[in-house]
């Protein structure tokens, strides 16, 4: 079976990085007994197919003498990846998934959202970007759901606030364009859909910002929090739990799920 490619974002770190051992004078073999590093492991730092961690990194520019351009080169490579640690952790643990739980203030999650929907807010959240990493961003994070679905099909209950379906990210059409696919995504069973409707007391959700609860058959549950540059997998029990009871708060104050997709179907009415 053929192997994935490795990153650009890592073919350019490991290129740089063969180029400072040569330059140096090195082998390979040479490097890595200075840097306390296995040969194999310094071997696929240069070909890009590992992603190398900060104390090797650290070593490895001190050992070269390249007075920190191996930790930029790294620095750069971690911000470019198309595939960070935390978010290559959190898909491999939604493989194995029985239930995801999901909560949303402000925007429709990331898996659910279309083409368009996640370049008006991939372009807002990260002004001055690229527009062809912004295009890759959009690419990665409209391919969420269908690799999820190709692998697993876990329960997924989607509790959102009023708020995120009234509120337009780019055109009325997107938007529109936006409501129909996530009644679609109720409609054929994927999720569940739950809406807190604005004028409640609720504030808990608003001041926890989004998270999902991921349950599984055989190991203790997890969440995850998203964050302005990304997101941290929570697995402490306490935090775990504290999460779990903020969810079920955001459901208690939801409508009945008939009268959230009436909300839903009344709003793009509206927009239409």
């Amino acid at each position: 079976m053929a192997t994935e490619a490795p990153p650009g974002a890592w073919r350019e770190f490991g290129a740089r990085l063969g180029h400072l051992r040569k330059m140096a004078g090195l082998s390979q073999h040479e490097l890595a007994q200075l840097g306390g590093i296995a040969r194999s492991t310094l071997g696929g730092y240069e070909s890009g197919a590992r992603r190398p961690r900060r104390s090797h990194v650290e070593a490895l520019d001190r050992e070269l003498e390249a007075h920190g351009g191996v930790l930029r080169a790294w620095e750069a490579a971690r911000r470019t990846d198309n595939n960070p640690e935390w978010f290559r952790a959190i898909a491999e643990a939604e493989k194995y998934a029985t239930t995801i739980d999901i909560f949303h203030s402000a925007l429709i999650p990331g898996r659910f959202q279309i083409p368009e929907y996640a370049r008006a807010v991939l372009t807002d959240c990260r002004p001055g970007d690229d527009p062809a990493n912004i295009d890759r961003l959009v690419k990665i994070r409209t391919s969420m759901l269908p690799k999820l679905l190709s692998l697993n099909r876990p329960q997924m209950l989607v509790v959102l606030t009023e708020y995120v379906i009234r509120h337009n990210i780019g055109a009325p059409q997107d938007q529109v364009k936006q409501l129909d696919h996530l009644l679609r995504l109720h409609s054929d069973g994927t999720i569940r859909l739950l809406i807190v409707p604005s004028g409640t007391q609720n504030r808990a959700g608003v001041a926890t910002g989004p998270f999902r609860l991921i349950s599984f058959e055989d190991r203790l549950p997890m969440a995850y929090a998203e964050h302005a540059s990304g997101g941290v997998i929570i697995d402490q029990r306490d935090e775990v739990r504290r999460l779990g009871a903020i969810f079920g708060e955001q459901m208690s104050w939801a409508l009945t799920p008939a009268a959230s997709l009436d909300l839903v179907k009344q709003v793009r009415g509206d927009l239409a």
